[in-house]
């Protein structure tokens, strides 16, 4: 009889049913676990770019309040040289024009005559003393009791 060829039959130690379903849960708690830190992460930065925008949007609109309040301010300026008092201010102190109705006064500045200088006295010259030597004074002085 020719012998047939008769594979081994692998010995299968599978695990129990127990042990599989433990490490399959442990297995998902993990899972769950790190998305959840992920998910956290994510939220967390997201907070933080939410914040930053928030800034941002409040520099830009205390920048437009000023650029309003700027703006409104120049167009109270430009209204004003726009109106006929404004005209008629650069007209008059600008342009030196008048109206027909109105009085021109020219004030003319007459410079004073410059004052006559007193007369000036005459040249102080002294009488000449008649200076003796130093020897006779001292001669004077021990000789005159």
């Amino acid at each position: 009889m020719a012998r047939k060829w008769r594979f081994p039959r692998p010995s299968l130690n599978l695990p129990s049913t127990v042990n599989v379903q433990r490490w399959s849960t442990r297995l998902m708690a993990w899972a769950l676990a790190l998305f959840a830190i992920y998910q956290l992460v994510r939220f967390g930065g997201k907070v933080l770019q939410s914040d930053q925008i928030n800034a941002q949007i409040a520099e830009q609109q205390t920048a437009v309040a000023r650029l309003a309040d700027e703006q409104a301010q120049l167009q109270g300026r430009l209204d004003f040289a726009r109106s006929d008092g404004a005209i008629e201010r650069i007209a008059r102190e600008q342009l030196d024009l008048v109206r027909p109705e109105d009085t021109v006064l020219h004030i003319m500045t007459v410079e004073p005559e410059p004052p006559t200088p007193p007369p000036t006295p005459p040249p102080f010259t002294p009488t000449p003393t008649p200076v003796e030597p130093n020897w006779q004074g001292w001669w004077q002085a021990f000789s005159n009791p």
